[in-house]
């Protein structure tokens, strides 16, 4: 397949939006290792009630020590999330090379798929939550 001059300039932008993220969120992570302190769960903040992304930015920091154990003791859901993320992004970067939006198209399955999860992490947040987890 013979890439053109606007898939180049496409592929361009997402690297640098991809690398300038990537640099923020590890700035972010060195910050939180160092100094302990990050942005609180508005609603943990609010209810202590832990949401079912709780504990993600401290699971990435022990994951970029290579402490598995310890990162997934902090959220045992986070490597699904990160992989939901993860496979909306390249999808929606896929679609941003080919047709020039960013946008990931919904199929039946895509939604049965989503509607799942989103009970899997209701489930894991009422789990870690009634059970200590």
């Amino acid at each position: 397949m013979n890439i053109d001059g606007l898939h180049k300039k496409r592929i361009r932008k997402l690297f640098l939006s991809y690398t300038i993220a990537i640099v923020v969120l590890l700035c972010y992570a060195l910050f939180l290792k160092y100094t302990g302190h990050g942005i609180g769960c508005p609603l943990y903040e609010l209810t202590h009630i832990k949401c079912p992304c709780c504990g993600i930015s401290h699971f990435s920091v022990e994951l970029l020590s290579f402490r598995l154990k310890e990162a997934l003791s902090n959220n045992y859901m986070a490597p699904a999330i990160y992989g939901l993320i993860i496979w909306l992004l390249v999808e929606g970067s896929v679609r941003y090379i080919k047709d020039g939006i960013f946008v990931v198209k919904v199929t039946l399955i895509k939604r049965v798929f989503v509607l799942i999860f989103a009970i899997i992490m209701v489930v894991w947040m009422i789990l870690r939550n009634v059970m200590g987890i």
